[in-house]
């Protein structure tokens, strides 16, 4: 069995010769960077060394702190920037990247800022939307100042957990396409989200998750009823060519039917919105479970307490 993988694998390579290529320089990368960059692999192998020290270390720390944070995930953060740095290493070494050498390539990539470049360096990257930094972008940063770097790591996190407790996380998912990010359409979804916070209270991660799923099937609920209320009552457009859909002037009816019939779409609607309806009542119920079974149960006055199972048989529990 070991062998036909094996030979699969050779089989394999030998048809995709440019997958074999970049393989084999992100190997030689890797050994390159492994024997050039004694500072990053010298730090990694003191932590490697003294794990138990670290550990040490994050028990006597606060368990929110800044400092304990890094230590338990700075392994994970470190590879992802190993990963960009190779990449872009490949890069350098291809046509597009100048066909350099892989000496030349490894010392464009690890080529480390100072003073003045540094610091505009790092106010461009401050400067910049949350989602265009790159793994590549704090790299940079890690190799002039890797406490700025952990810094720039924390503040992104922060960032995201803001997105996620104010809605905006959830609401991108309604905004694939540059047209569909529209100020009013974010502003309801948050509107309808913010309701259902005041009225449940979240008080942790979980409970910030199931709103969203409420918010969201409730979102996607009202769509389909619209969609349906559209297909039912008004005329569709004529059915028209892929490319005459491009073309095709709104006027001449309300909406584009897909290509089934017209009794085919109306129904699909309908039972999307169906679909929605009751994922939006689920995760209703779901809420109710979650805040039934996790209240926690003060009991004043331990000397007597009756426990009894769903039907069963009450006992006696004394102290």
């Amino acid at each position: 069995m070991g062998k036909t993988k094996r030979n699969t694998a050779v089989v394999n390579q030998e048809r995709n010769p440019a997958m074999t290529n970049i393989t084999e320089l992100s190997n030689e990368a890797n050994v390159a960077i492994n024997s050039s960059i004694s500072t990053t692999n010298n730090q990694s192998r003191e932590v490697e060394s003294e794990p138990e020290s670290q550990l040490n270390q994050i028990e006597i720390m606060q368990p929110d702190s800044l400092d304990a944070r890094w230590l338990l995930e700075h392994r994970s953060v470190l590879r992802e920037l190993h990963r960009a740095l190779v990449r872009q290493i490949i890069f350098y070494t291809e046509p597009e990247g100048g066909r350099l050498t892989m000496e030349e390539a490894i010392g464009k990539a690890t080529e480390v800022m100072e003073g003045p470049e540094a610091e505009d360096y790092y106010k461009h990257i401050a400067s910049m939307s949350v989602r265009s930094i790159s793994w590549l972008n704090i790299d940079s940063i890690f190799r002039y100042n890797p406490e700025a770097a952990q810094a720039l790591w924390e503040d992104l996190k922060e960032q995201a957990e803001k997105d996620f407790k104010s809605g905006h996380f959830a609401a991108q998912i309604f905004e694939s396409g540059e047209l569909q990010r529209e100020p009013w359409k974010r502003a309801q979804f948050i509107a309808v989200r913010d309701s259902f916070i005041e009225q449940f209270k979240p008080q942790g991660g979980i409970d910030y998750s199931m709103i969203d799923l409420l918010a969201v099937s409730f979102t996607l609920w009202m769509h389909w009823t619209q969609v349906h209320n559209e297909r039912a009552t008004t005329d569709p457009t004529k059915l028209l060519s892929d490319i005459e859909r491009l073309y095709v002037d709104k006027r001449e009816g309300n909406w584009i039917p897909p290509r089934i019939s017209e009794q085919e779409a109306i129904d699909q609607a309908a039972q999307m919105a169906d679909r929605w309806r009751r994922a939006y009542q689920a995760t209703v119920r779901q809420m109710r479970d979650w805040r039934r079974y996790n209240v926690p149960v003060t009991i004043n006055n331990p000397q007597q307490v009756n426990i009894a199972a769903d039907g069963g048989q009450q006992v006696n529990v004394k102290e």
